[in-house]
């Protein structure tokens, strides 16, 4: 069925560290099946991640599986990015 997810992340940086990677994290990938989208950046010492994942339709037809793999892959490759925080 249709439907969609969302999720708000705040990871602070602790004191002392930098953080490098962040701009691996975001990630857009749109067509009419669905979306992922991943945003993230630093604001001070607190690095804001958005993710959406939307599913459009109720139901797709075989012949669309690989527009709705464009953006599952997306996300399932998204999970494997990483932030490296290194002592100042």
């Amino acid at each position: 069925f249709a439907r969609s997810f969302g999720y708000d992340m705040r990871i602070k940086i602790p004191e002392g560290y930098s953080v490098q990677g962040v701009e691996a994290l975001n990630k857009t990938v749109e067509n009419e099946t669905g979306s992922f989208k991943a945003e993230a950046s630093v604001s001070g010492d607190v690095i804001k991640v958005k993710v959406t994942k939307i599913y459009s339709h109720g139901f797709e037809p075989a012949s669309n599986w690989d527009k709705m793999l464009a953006f599952i892959d997306a996300a399932n490759e998204w999970t494997n990015a990483k932030l490296l925080f290194k002592k100042n």
